[in-house]
């Protein structure tokens, strides 16, 4: 993660000088491997294609993976993977500084409105609105004057919000027709970069967006974006934007199909979603998705009291349908009174179902 932060920055890493952790985690792994009789990475364009396979897949390290609830790649079209990202984070004591200060003006506008809310509706619809706001408009083709221009917003909440955003970068240019344009991700909207001249491989906040569409590296639409355009910083998109493209798309879901109308963050950071679906019946979701069911089965708390609800759901995306990912959530859930866990497309079906029936009993 150092490294690649490194080369971001626009410094020239030869590969005779990786990073020093890096040097050392190599020389680990060399070490385990020889311990174990396994043949390590002779050169680094060797650790690269390890790098590249699942940790599951390579020689010897299979039972080590499923004890250590170990899974994927570390490197994706040579960037760090979104396995890499959680590890790092676990790693270095849960944290990742340069995302902790990105992520800080949401944190403000959270603080903000949880200050001054005390019942005033006010402040509720001022978190949510620029909670959707964001997650409406990674990329600002004008600048803040879409921010700047509208009274609405209290002065506080108008100011982090544009600290949210940064110029649109350099990677993000491509020369289409002799004219530079950027383009978009087809799943959460963020100006994608292009590391390499050379070859056309795309990059978003995290490899999740590759794996999910295919037709990242291959945009049908250019922007031709003006000098004060500007995207959500990388800290931003990554914890308030990408997450919440599932719960839109779910919300849509529910509203399309069963005609009802769902609530978005109905008090300031409580759960995500409130669904009436009579006078006396109410349900309330808040979406989870994380890489790493371990981790999030030790932070998922019991939902609160307020806004009023009946039953209560934990939803996961469904590109985290992985085997063994709810069976490792459940073992170490503390499970709280009248809530439950679903994917996305089991939620829809339990609804189904509900409404079929038309009785509480099955909720």
């Amino acid at each position: 993660m150092r490294q690649d932060e490194f080369i971001q920055k626009g410094h020239v890493v030869l590969a005779t000088h990786v990073d020093e952790q890096f040097q050392g985690g190599w020389d680990e792994l060399a070490a385990f491997c020889h311990i174990h009789h396994i043949s390590p990475p002779r050169h680094l364009a060797e650790l690269v294609s390890w790098l590249h396979q699942p940790i599951e897949t390579w020689e010897g390290f299979e039972n080590l993976a499923l004890q250590s609830d170990l899974s994927g790649r570390l490197l994706s079209y040579g960037t760090p993977s979104e396995q890499c990202m959680a590890l790092s984070r676990e790693m270095h004591f849960a944290s990742d500084p340069e995302r902790e200060l990105q992520d800080l003006p949401f944190k403000e506008i959270l603080s903000y409105c949880k200050k001054h809310f005390a019942g005033d509706q006010h402040f509720a619809d001022q978190y949510r609105e620029a909670r959707l706001f964001l997650v409406t408009h990674p990329y600002l083709p004008n600048g803040t004057i879409t921010i700047t221009s509208n009274p609405w917003w209290d002065s506080e909440i108008r100011k982090w919000l544009r600290q949210c955003y940064e110029p649109l970068p350099t990677a993000c240019l491509q020369q289409i027709d002799g004219q530079p344009k950027c383009a978009l991700c087809p799943r959460c909207n963020w100006p994608l970069e292009w590391p390499s001249k050379k070859a056309r491989i795309a990059r978003c906040y995290s490899d999740l967006c590759a794996r999910l569409d295919a037709k990242i590296h291959y945009p049908t639409e250019w922007l031709e974006p003006s000098l004060d355009a500007l995207r959500t910083t990388r800290g931003i998109q990554a914890s308030v934007v990408a997450p919440e493209v599932p719960l839109i798309d779910l919300k849509q879901r529910i509203e399309r199909e069963f005609g009802l109308e769902c609530e978005l963050w109905p008090a300031v950071d409580h759960f995500d979603l409130l669904i009436p679906l009579s006078e006396y019946m109410r349900f309330a979701l808040d979406m989870k998705d994380h890489f790493n069911a371990r981790h999030l089965a030790q932070t998922a708390i019991s939902f609160p009291s307020t806004p009023g609800w009946n039953r209560a759901f934990y939803i996961f995306p469904e590109h985290r349908r992985q085997p063994g990912y709810l069976r490792t959530f459940l073992a170490l859930w503390r499970q709280p009174p009248k809530t439950r866990v679903f994917f996305v497309n089991d939620f829809l079906q339990h609804l189904r179902e509900y409404m079929r029936e038309g009785g509480e009993s099955n909720a």
